[in-house]
Order: C-alpha cells, then structure tokens, then sequence
C-alpha cells in the first residue's frame, strides 16, 4: 500500500483545495519559514485520528480550521484525505478488495468531525484499527516532526517501549488484552454482583421459608376464628331478635301517650294566646306614653342648651378681638423696623458697585502687566535652555571622544600583549608530521584477520542452528517418549489397582496367602471369555498341598495340582482340523498346574464359531466344544456365554492380567527408547554446547579485532587530524598576526585623532559657558518681574472675589428684607379683614329662647309622665296573667318531654335492635352460612365461652405479626431464581476462566513477538548506527527482566567515544542516532509511508549525504516525504514539492520532477 495524493482544504494554511502529489518514492517538501510546511505533518496527523489540540500546535480542535486573513473569510470547516494505491492488497478485512483506498476526516465549525473510508463514513476506531501494527497513527514512530528526534533521544523507557510493541505490531493484542481485561474486571464485577444477589437471595430464602410457615400457621387459627365468630354471630343475632320485640312493644305504649298528652296541649295553648294578647296592648300603650314624655323632654333639654352656649360664644369673640389688636400693632412696628433696613442695605450696595468697577480696572491692568513679563521670562529662558542644550551636547561629544580614545588605547594594549603571544608561540611550535606507514600496515592486517573471523563466525553460526535444531528434535522425540511412558505407566497401575482388588478380595475370603487359579495362568485377551467358561468352577480355587492338606481357613474351593484324573477308554479321540484343544491356549510356570490343566480340559475343545462348535461335536458327542465368546456346547445342549454370569466377571479378569502384561513388556521397551533418547539428547546438547561456546569465543575474539581495528582507525584519524590541524592552526596565526599589526596602526591613528577632536570641543565648552551665565543672570531678572507681576494681579483677583461675594451678600439681604416687609403687610390686611368679620359676627348673635317657652314645656312634661305611671301599672297586671298561663304551659310541657324521652328510649331501642339484627344477618350472609342449619346450634350455646375462644384465637393471630400472604408464591419464584442465578454464576465463572486463558494466551504471543522484534532492532539498529557513523555500537536495551512491563534505554558509542550516556553526544550525533533507531524499526516493520520534517538540520554535509544515501536506500520499500531545507537533501530526492505564501496567510504548492528537470535541462544531442 502506497501513499498517491494528498488533499486539503481548509486545513490551517491551505484554504484552498490543494492536492500534493507524492507519488515518487522520495519525495521532498521546500519552502522558506512560516510558508506552511509543517502544516502538511499536521494534516496527515490530523486525518489518522490525533484528538489533542496540542499535538496540531492549536489550543483548541477548531483552530485547525483556516481563520481568515487580511483579503479572506474565515472557512466554514476543514478537510484531509490521504488517497493510497492498494493493488498489492495489504490492507486484509474488508478493505482489501478496493484498488484504491481512501481516508478522509472532515471538521466543521460547530465540533462536528467525522471520518470516512472510500466514501462511507466511520469511527475514528476504525480508521486505528485499519492502520494498526503498520507504524502509522497519530503518534506512530512513522511521523518524526521537528523536535521528535531530540524528545525521541531524551523519551523515557516506557514511551520507547511503546515504539517497540508498535514496530512488533503487538498494539493489537494489547488493545485485545485491555479489552478482555475489561471483560475480565465487568465478569469479575458482575460474578461478585451475583454472588451478592444469591446470598441476599439465599437470606431472602431463608426468612421467607419462615414467613411461609407462619402463613399457614395463620391460615389454620384464622378458619378457626372464621368458625367462632360465626356461631358467636348466630348468638348474637337470636339475642338481637328478642330485644327487637321487646323495644316494639314499648314503643306502642309510648304512642299512646304521646296523643292523650296532645289533646290537653291544645286547651292549655288557647289559654296562653288569650293572656299574651292582653299583656302585648298594654305594653304598646306604655310605650306611646313613653315616647311622648321622651319628645317633650327633648325639647326642653334643645332650649337650655341654646341659651348657654350664646352666652360662651359672646365671651369668644370679645377674646379674640382683644388679641387681633395686640397682634396688629405688633406687626405694624415691625413693618416701621423693615423698611428702615431696606433703605439702608440699598445704600451700602450702591458702594459695593462703586467699588466693583475701580477693580475692574486694576485688575485688566495687572494682567497686561503679567502678560509682558511672562512674554520676556519666557524668551529669556528659552536662550537658557538652547544654550544648555548645546553645551549637553557637547559634554555627551566630549565623554564620547574621550570614551572611544580609551577603548583604543585599551584594545592597542591588547593588541600588543596579543602579538607578542601569537610570536612566542610560532617561535615555540613544533610542527614535525608524525609517520602513518606504522599504523597504516597494522590496520590492514587486523582487517585481514578480522575477515578471517567472519568466514569462521558465519561457519560456526551455520553449525550452531544445525546442532540447535537436532537439539530440539532429540528434545521433542525425548519428550514424546515420556509422555508415552506416562500414559502406559498410567494404563499398568489402573490395571495393577483393578487386578489387587480381586487378590485381596481373595485373600479374605481364602485366609491364605496362596494365589487362585486365574493368577497361576496366562491366556491371550481373545480366548478368555472360552476359558473363563470352560474352568468356571475351578477360577477362584487355590491349589493343595501334594498329600491333599488344605491351607488353613480354607475350605473345599481348592484343587490338587498331582491329581491327574486316569483316561478311560472313552476317551474323546483327538480334535479335527480346524478345532484345536482349550488347554493348549493356556500357559503357566507351574508344571504340576499345567499337567492338571490338560488333564481336566482334555475333552475341551477350542472353536471360533457356533457352526464349526456344532460340526466337531458330530464328530465326538461326549466332547465339550467351547466357541470363543464362551459359549458352550455340552452333551446336554448349549450352553450360551452371559454377561452376568461369574464367568464374564473371571474373563475379564484373565483379560485384564494379559493386557497388564502386554502394557508392562510395552513399558519396558519404552524404558529403553527413553534411556537411549536422553543419551542421544544429552549428545546433542553437548555438541551444540561446544559448538556455541566455539562460536561465543570467535564472537569475542571478533569483539576484540573490532575493538582494535577501531582503536587503530582512531588513532589514525587522530595523526592525520592532528598533521592538519597543525598546517591549519599555523596558517591561522600568521594570518591573525597579519591582521592584529594593522589592527594596531590603525588604532594608532584613531587615538591621534580622537585627542585632536577632544582639544577642539574643550574650546568650544568654554565660549558656551560664557554665553550660558550671561543667558542664566537675564533669566532671573525676567523671572523676577513676571513674578511680581504675577503677585499684584493674584492680590487684585483675591481683592475683587471678596467684593463680589460681600455684593452678592448684601444683595440677598435685601431680597430678604423685602420678602418680610410683604409678609408683614400680608398679615396686617388679615388682621384687619378679621376684626371686621368679629364685629359683624357679634351684632348677629341670638340671646337664647323666652322663658315662657321653657315654662309651658315643662307643664305638658309633668302630664306626660303621669300617664306612662298609669300604663306601667296596667302592664304589670297583664304580665301577671300571662306569667301563669306561661307556667302551667311550662307544667304540662314538661309532662311531654317526659313522654317523649319514653318514647324516644323506646324507638331508639328498636332501632339498635333492628341494626344489630341486620348487622348480623348481613355478616352470616356475606359469610355464606346456612343459618337454619347453624340456628339449630344456638340454643346449646354459651356466649362467654365462645367470646373467650374468639380473644384467644385474635390474640394467638395478633400474636403471629405481619403475616406474609403471598410466602408461598414469592418462595417458589425466588427458588427459581436462585437456580437460574446460579447457573448464571456458574456460566461467568466458566467465561471469567476463559478470559483469564486468552490473556495469559495473548501474554505469551506478545513476549514471544517482543522477544524477536527486540533482537531484529537492535540488529538493525547496530548496522544503521554504523552505516551512519561508519562504525561505532548502539543497542536498545530492556530495563526490566519482564518484557511486557520493562522499558527501552538508547546505548550509542560513535566511533572512538566512550561516552557514558547519550546525552554527552552533540546534537548532530543524537540526530543520526534517533534517525538510526527510526530506520531499524522500519527495517524490521516497514510502514507505507514515513515523514520528516528537518530532521537534517542539525547534520553537517557528510552526514547529510549519508543521511540521504540511507533513505535512498530505504525508499525502495517505503515512500519518504521529507521537509527539508538541505540543498543535498532536495538534490538527493525523485520530486521536489515547493510551498510558498504569495499571499499572506494563504498556502500553495509547486510540483517540480527532478528527473524531468534535468532532462529538460541537458542540452540536446
């Protein structure tokens, strides 16, 4: 997969669409600074997936979007596609079928970014993934922008460790490790969440076993209390019905009462109406009486009052009369006091205005006064100053004269003690060459010798992985061997285990020690099931001693080994062809055993199959055939093999004693191949050990050639340097010498001068002293009259403001005092407007009423109050009358209330007895209970007894708490679920196992590919350091035991140092040496493309050439877009793609083909 195109637009500098063709394998990006050729690092950062602002040198994400310039708007979003050629298919899934491959990331100005992959939108992880394990990404070893290579040199062992996994491409199974470790911690979570829920469950399961267990307890007491509050209902209702008789007939009797009671009410409240009539007239009339004597009163009282209060009114007026008098003349004396004021404040304001206008005049005066002298103090001080400028001027001429004179005389000084150094020293120097021819002839035979070594290390080497590799084979053939053995150790100690269960079974059962007959023979497995049934009874028997004595213990299960049965004359003749005897299939050590056996077995004959059993017993009836299964055909009839059966059981035993002995003689030739295989192995590990120590010491001898052939180079390079920096420091001295004597006439000559300037200035310092006292002494007469002036005209200013002020004061003295002489005339005129209503109001008010008047009202008030005593009288007659109606009314009522409570216990009594009956009846009702058949219980009842029993059974009920009605469901729901939570956590417990596997699967894969990528770099790296420093070492060392975890330390040496640490190497030494380590990674892991910007600019032109002869070299697998400003650099690459910013702010690019350009350029033949 090559890069071809790539396009931006709107991207930072390059608003424009712009497509940069980087088609070549070496390409190189020119341009002058600030033109934006960085920028493109940044795009194509950008678009494989970099999130930090930072990385993109923005604060934030959007500022990567081109912001407008002088002559442009800002652009509404941004946009990079990297356009790849992939005929090669190199990207696998589903990506590899597209020829062409295209990668875009699109952001807008509201944050929205999105990616795409040939047109179809993505995540930003599959565009990570597209590129993973490839070298490329946002922040792969694949992009070196400015300052990487110092930060790649100076970055801490984790982060170098980090190039490693991606140069392995192991950044997949780390990020399928961090995912199976995330699915490890949420099983592990979720297993824990579960187990917490199963022993919540499992308590739950517990507490609602005993909830259930009370609920039926409560069920049981609760259809007893059911019960007795049924009958104790039917009780109650019975004891209901007769109390309700019982009120009814009170009630009847109440009635009756009740209407004689109405009868008498009706006489007596016609009475009392008659009464209430009579009282009601006369107490209108008393109240006409009184309502007459009450306006009549009124009337006299209106008259007294009216004649009193005319006399205090009088009394006022002649009051306030009186104080209106005083009041006038008290106000006409302060008018006569205002007005005399007046006049005077108006005369003294007449002299303030007089005043005001002499002022005026003195005070324009005293100005043009002022002016004048300011005018000539100011002429006078602007000589001054010019006059003091020059002379600064000149003493500034003077300090600068007399500065550089000394700077001179210093540096002629300088110059002298410098020349007299620089002779002494060429006086001294020995400039002798020393003779090379010594070290030249060394060097060449220790390359001699050197090649030598490498024929012999590279013959070693091939003898190492010859012998290493039939190591491992005798290894793997040992191990095989062993693991063979194991499995047959294994199959001979089940089949001991199985076999000694019987022996001992035996044992017990015999009392002997002696073994049973089916461990004194031997039989192939084939033919155990045939004879299993031929000696069924004889299997488990244990063999007499010769004089027929049996062990002890035993009893007739034994056999005696001497008693051969005699042959008789019926004899079976021998088998036919085909048919062979049974006991020629058994063997045994004991020759007694054997004799027995073909004794005993001697009319048993061996068959494969029923049909051949059936054709050799036609030949001899009185034979025993027996077939291969172990059936039997007898004399009398056949006898079929069962599985059941103690034959099967000692057939089997017969088969596992042969299979043991075929596994133990298997066993032992096993043995012999292991013993034979560790020699073999042992060999072998020995000769590869000679050999890899054989190798070790030409490895060392090697070290110690290159060591001394670089030793050899350096001290060569060492005579030649020090032979031309001999020739070149003499030269410099007599050059710098040249240039110190002309230094030295020259300054000669400027100190003359500067001493000719300093005697001129000098003089003229002098005449402007004079002319500058003259100038001072002028000043401070004009300095003095403005002064003076200035003085007169702030005494005349401070003169006129307190004139102004006292006018002003005056003038609102008298505002004031006219403002009061209106006022006092004001209130004189109310005065006299009041005296006048006083003397009219006076005339115009009434003595009072006559005195007859008051006399005649008096007279009808007296007759008045005689007729409300006569009407008094009468009323309280009536009242009388009507008071004892009322009483006995109250008598007879009272007699009704009576009744009526009668009445009313009754009605209320059957009215309780009627609810209580219904009560009850809708309670047996609703209780569905058949009443007849449960009033037929009644009578023999006893409502205590039955009430007693109902407080228990609610105590017993109350007693048992909350009761969980719906236990029994909620148990069997949550059993279920407990099982079905187990299995749950069964089946995490099993996934979490698993997950555990795949990541000690993906551990193992990863340090077995870091293992061999570490060895592959540092190879690499050690041959790109010395191609780059034309020899020297570097290694990337492990700064841990453990792989996985440990970090990457950068060990260089150039040729000839001894350098401790890379951080003592220059700055063009740390270049070639990240340079060397980014081109080993890329050795061992190409990526499509690579991209560096300046990483040449701390190189000198040896090194550049190098530097660019390597990527030459390198471009031939991978694509080289380089940011340069090294003329050998550019020269060195297939096209050239120049950057520049004709407009400000706005980026643009020209393509130049090299090659075309010098063929363009070659004359024409």
């Amino acid at each position: 997969m090559r890069l071809s195109r790539i396009r931006l637009a709107g991207f930072k500098t390059f608003v424009e669409p712009t497509v940069i063709a980087v088609d070549a394998p070496f390409v190189a990006i020119v341009g002058p600074n600030g033109c934006g050729k960085s920028n493109v690092i940044d795009a194509v950062r950008w678009v494989l997936g970099e999130t930090r602002a930072s990385s993109m040198r923005a604060q934030t994400m959007s500022d990567v979007i081109f912001n407008g310039s002088a002559e442009r708007k800002p652009a509404a979003r941004a946009s990079v596609e990297l356009i790849f050629d992939n005929l090669n298919e190199a990207r696998v899934g589903a990506w590899a079928r597209f020829e062409t491959l295209s990668v875009k990331r699109i952001l807008t100005r509201d944050g929205e970014s999105s990616y795409w992959l040939n047109g179809q939108r993505v995540r930003r992880r599959d565009v990570l993934d597209l590129f993973l394990g490839t070298g490329l990404g946002p922040r792969a070893y694949a992009i070196i922008e400015q300052g990487m290579v110092n930060r790649l040199i100076e970055a801490k062992p984790e982060e170098l460790r980090h190039l490693l996994e991606e140069a392995a491409g192991v950044t997949r199974y780390r990020e399928r490790r961090k995912e199976t470790e995330a699915k490890l911690q949420e099983a592990e979570a979720h297993l824990a969440r579960l187990r917490d829920q199963l022993a919540t469950l499992r308590s739950n399961e517990a507490r609602l076993q005993a909830e259930a267990e009370t609920a039926k307890t409560w069920r049981k007491w609760t259809a007893q209390k059911t019960r007795t509050e049924r009958l104790l209902w039917a009780l109650r209702r019975v004891r209901a019905e007769r109390a309700l008789a019982e009120a009814e007939c009170a009630e009847r009797e109440a009635e009756k009462q009740l209407a004689e009671w109405r009868e008498q009410q009706t006489a007596l409240s016609q009475e009392r109406a008659a009464a209430q009539t009579a009282f009601q007239e006369a107490t209108q009339t008393l109240e006409a009486a009184q309502q007459h004597y009450y306006q009549i009163q009124a009337q006299v009282v209106e008259l007294r009052h009216q004649a009193q209060n005319a006399a205090m009114r009088q009394t006022a007026l002649a009051q306030e009369r009186e104080t209106i008098l005083a009041e006038r003349a008290r106000w006409a004396a302060e008018q006569t006091r205002v007005t005399e004021a007046l006049h005077a404040a108006q005369e003294e304001v007449a002299v303030c205005e007089a005043r005001w206008e002499e002022l005026l005049e003195a005070w324009d005066a005293a100005q043009e006064a002022l002016q004048a002298a300011e005018r000539v103090a100011q002429q006078k001080h602007a000589v001054e100053k010019r006059l003091q400028h020059e002379r600064d001027q000149l003493d500034r001429r003077l300090a600068q004269v007399r500065l550089h004179r000394q700077t001179a005389e210093r540096q002629q000084q300088k110059i002298f003690t410098q020349r007299a150094h620089l002779r002494q020293e060429l006086e001294s120097h020995d400039d002798a060459p020393a003779d090379l021819a010594p070290l030249l002839a060394e060097q060449t035979a220790v390359q001699e010798q050197r090649a030598r070594l490498e024929r012999a290390l590279a013959q070693s080497d091939v003898e190492c992985t010859a012998l290493d590799t039939e190591t491992r084979q005798a290894d793997e053939a040992l191990r095989s061997w062993r693991e063979q053995r194991a499995e047959v150790a294994g199959r001979v100690r089940s089949l001991e285990k199985a076999l000694s269960r019987h022996r001992n079974a035996a044992a017990k059962a015999h009392a002997a020690e002696k073994p049973e007959l089916w461990q004194q023979i031997d039989v192939a497995p084939e033919y155990a099931n045939a004879v299993a049934a031929a000696l069924t009874p004889w299997m488990q028997s244990i063999a007499a001693t010769p004089d027929g004595v049996l062990p002890k213990g035993v009893g007739s299960c034994a056999v005696r080994r001497d008693a051969v049965p005699e042959r008789t004359p019926n004899d079976p003749p021998k088998p036919p062809e085909g048919v062979v005897a049974l006991h020629s299939v058994i063997t045994t050590s004991d020759p007694a055993l054997a004799s027995w056996l073909r004794a005993k077995l001697d009319n048993v004959w061996l068959t494969e199959t029923l049909t051949a059993a059936i054709d050799a017993w036609v030949v001899a009836r009185h034979a025993i055939v027996v077939t291969r299964d172990g059936g039997q055909l007898t004399p009398w009839g056949w006898i079929p093999r069962n599985e059941s059966d103690s034959a099967a059981q000692e057939a089997t035993l017969l088969e596992q004693r042969a299979e043991l002995a075929e596994w133990q003689q298997r066993l032992v030739a096993i043995e012999k191949e292991i013993e034979s295989a560790e020699q073999h192995a042992a060999l072998c590990a020995e000769r590869y050990q000679i050999a890899r120590e054989k190798g070790e010491a030409l490895r060392a001898e090697q070290r110690q050639i290159t060591q001394h052939e670089q030793k050899l180079a350096l001290q060569l390079a060492q005579r030649k340097e020090q032979l031309a920096w001999a020739k070149r420091w003499r030269a410099e001295r007599l050059a710098r010498l040249a240039e110190l004597d002309a230094e030295w006439a020259r300054l000669h000559d400027e100190i003359a001068e500067r001493n000719d300037e300093e005697e001129a200035l000098l003089e003229q310092l002098a005449l402007l002293d004079e002319a500058l006292e003259r100038a001072r002494t002028e000043a401070r007469v004009a300095q003095s009259a403005w002064q003076e002036a200035q003085q007169n005209a702030r005494t005349l200013e401070h003169e006129k403001q307190a004139l102004a002020a006292q006018q002003q004061q005056m003038t609102r003295h008298c505002t004031l005092l006219a403002e009061s002489l209106t006022r006092t005339e004001t209130e004189r005129q109310r005065l006299e407007s009041r005296l006048a209503e006083l003397d009219r109001e006076a005339a115009a008010l009434d003595t009072g009423p006559a005195p007859e008047t008051v006399r005649a009202l008096e007279a009808q008030l007296d007759q008045a109050e005689q007729a409300v005593r006569g009407a008094r009288e009468a009323v309280k007659a009536a009242e009388a009358h009507f008071r004892a109606a009322e009483q006995q009314a109250q008598a007879h009522e009272q007699a009704r209330n009576a009744l009526e409570t009668a009445w009313q216990q009754a009605h209320d009594a059957r009215v309780a007895a009627e609810m209580e009956v219904a009560r009850w009846q809708e309670a047996l009702a609703a209780a569905e209970v058949d009443w007849d058949a449960l009033r037929v219980q009644v009578p023999h009842l006893d409502e205590q007894q039955l009430a007693n029993e109902l407080e228990r059974l609610t105590q017993a009920i109350d007693a048992l708490g909350p009761v969980n009605h719906a236990a029994f469901a909620a148990l069997e729901a949550l059993t279920q679920e407990i099982d079905a939570l187990q299995r749950q956590v069964d089946d995490i417990a099993a996934a979490e196992q698993t997950l555990r596997e795949a990541i000690r699967t993906i551990d193992k894969e990863t340090r077995e590919a870091l293992q061999q990528t570490h060895r592959a770099v540092n190879r690499a790296f050690s041959e790109r350091f010395s191609q780059l420093f034309g020899g020297g070492q570097a290694q990337l060392a492990l700064t841990g035991d453990e792989i996985l975890d440990a970090g990457a330390q950068i060990i260089a040496q150039p040729p000839g140092k001894k350098n401790g640490t890379i951080q003592l190497l220059s700055g063009g030494e740390k270049a070639l040496t990240a340079i060397a380590l980014v081109f080993a990674f890329f050795d061992l892991n190409p990526a499509p493309f690579c991209i560096l910007d300046e990483v040449d600019a701390p190189l000198d032109d040896a090194n550049t050439q190098r530097y660019a002869a390597l990527i030459r070299t390198m471009a031939e697998r991978t694509q080289f877009l380089v940011i340069t400003h090294n003329k050998l650099t550019m020269a060195a690459a297939d096209r050239l793609v120049g950057v520049t910013m004709r407009e400000q702010g706005v980026s643009r690019t020209v393509d130049v083909d090299v090659e075309r350009a010098v063929q363009l350029a070659q004359p024409a033949v």
